[in-house]
């Protein structure tokens, strides 16, 4: 196939990337800086561009049977606008222009939590998800909990681990199941190949349940890292948050805390039926995910 890529230089699309050239896809990859791709020389077509300024990958999709749009945002910027121009606009202009190239196949990767009613990351990832069903293209959409891979939460765990003290926030009643990146990958592909995967929503977790401290707490143990974690009130994680939140280098914003607090369990599983996708235990993860970032930076 020909793959028409958004992404393809962040956590999970970079990935996507890799896995798309292993089968011996053909892929457009649209980003920002390019530079990150240069390794891959005339494996890929890079094209420079902005999901949320159409003109600027006009034509692109022209030959190519599917499209993947990995794009996401951790921080909204001021009062979510960023979420309104990436997800939502560049979500919508990326639709278009995949009915205008003829593209049959649409596939987004969204978020656990999507709603309508939440703050702004879900309402937005919501709205986005209404433009890609009501597309022409057939479609896809993935709903992942948090995702385990060298990058991602591990790195910024890590850094934030050798400082030695790191707070967890209120009763740790708050569960995720953590889904390893490569299984994420995977379902992505199956869905290209599977007619079944065709018009649905998959939510896509792992198999087990942790606690944000449980969480933390393998990324200490695999890292080997020593650190104290003690428990504040939530109250005071949301008054960091709200004074500190805005600075890059600071981990959450409010926002993020709310939707941690609010956990991320998935509704279903039908991914594991429908595509044949058995998730990683959450403890091989880490372990896999740590030892690819010392890996990657040793190399």
């Amino acid at each position: 196939m020909r793959i028409l890529l958004f992404g393809a230089t962040g956590f999970l699309g970079g990935r996507v990337l890799e896995r798309l050239l292993d089968e011996r896809h053909e892929v457009v990859a649209v980003v920002r800086d390019p530079a990150p791709l240069a390794r891959y020389g005339t494996q890929v077509s890079v094209v420079r561009g902005d999901i949320a300024v159409p003109s600027t990958y006009r034509g692109q999709g022209l030959q190519c049977d599917a499209s993947i749009n990995c794009v996401g945002l951790l921080r909204g910027g001021f009062r979510g606008r960023e979420y309104a121009r990436v997800v939502v606009r560049g979500t919508q202009a990326w639709v278009k222009e995949c009915q205008e190239a003829g593209i049959q196949h649409v596939v987004l990767v969204s978020a656990n939590g999507a709603d309508p009613e939440g703050p702004p990351y879900a309402r937005t990832k919501w709205t986005a998800e209404q433009a890609v069903r009501n597309a022409g293209p057939a479609w896809t959409i993935f709903r992942p909990s948090f995702i385990i891979g060298p990058g991602g939460i591990v790195e910024q765990f890590g850094r934030l681990l050798k400082l030695r003290v790191l707070p967890v926030f209120g009763r740790q009643d708050y569960l995720g199941e953590p889904i390893d990146r490569d299984d994420v990958v995977a379902a992505i592909l199956a869905s290209l190949r599977s007619a079944k995967a065709k018009n649905r929503v998959f939510h896509l977790g792992g198999p087990d349940q942790v606690t944000y401290r449980e969480m933390v707490d393998a990324i200490r143990r695999h890292t080997g890292t020593k650190c104290w974690m003690p428990t504040l009130p939530r109250s005071v994680g949301y008054a960091m948050a709200g004074t500190l939140g805005w600075l890059p280098f600071f981990p959450a914003t409010v926002e993020n805390l709310r939707l941690l607090f609010k956990g991320n369990l998935v509704p279903e599983r039908d991914v594991e039926l429908v595509l044949g996708i058995q998730p990683k235990p959450f403890e091989a993860s880490v372990k896999a995910a740590v030892e690819g970032l010392h890996g990657a930076k040793t190399a």
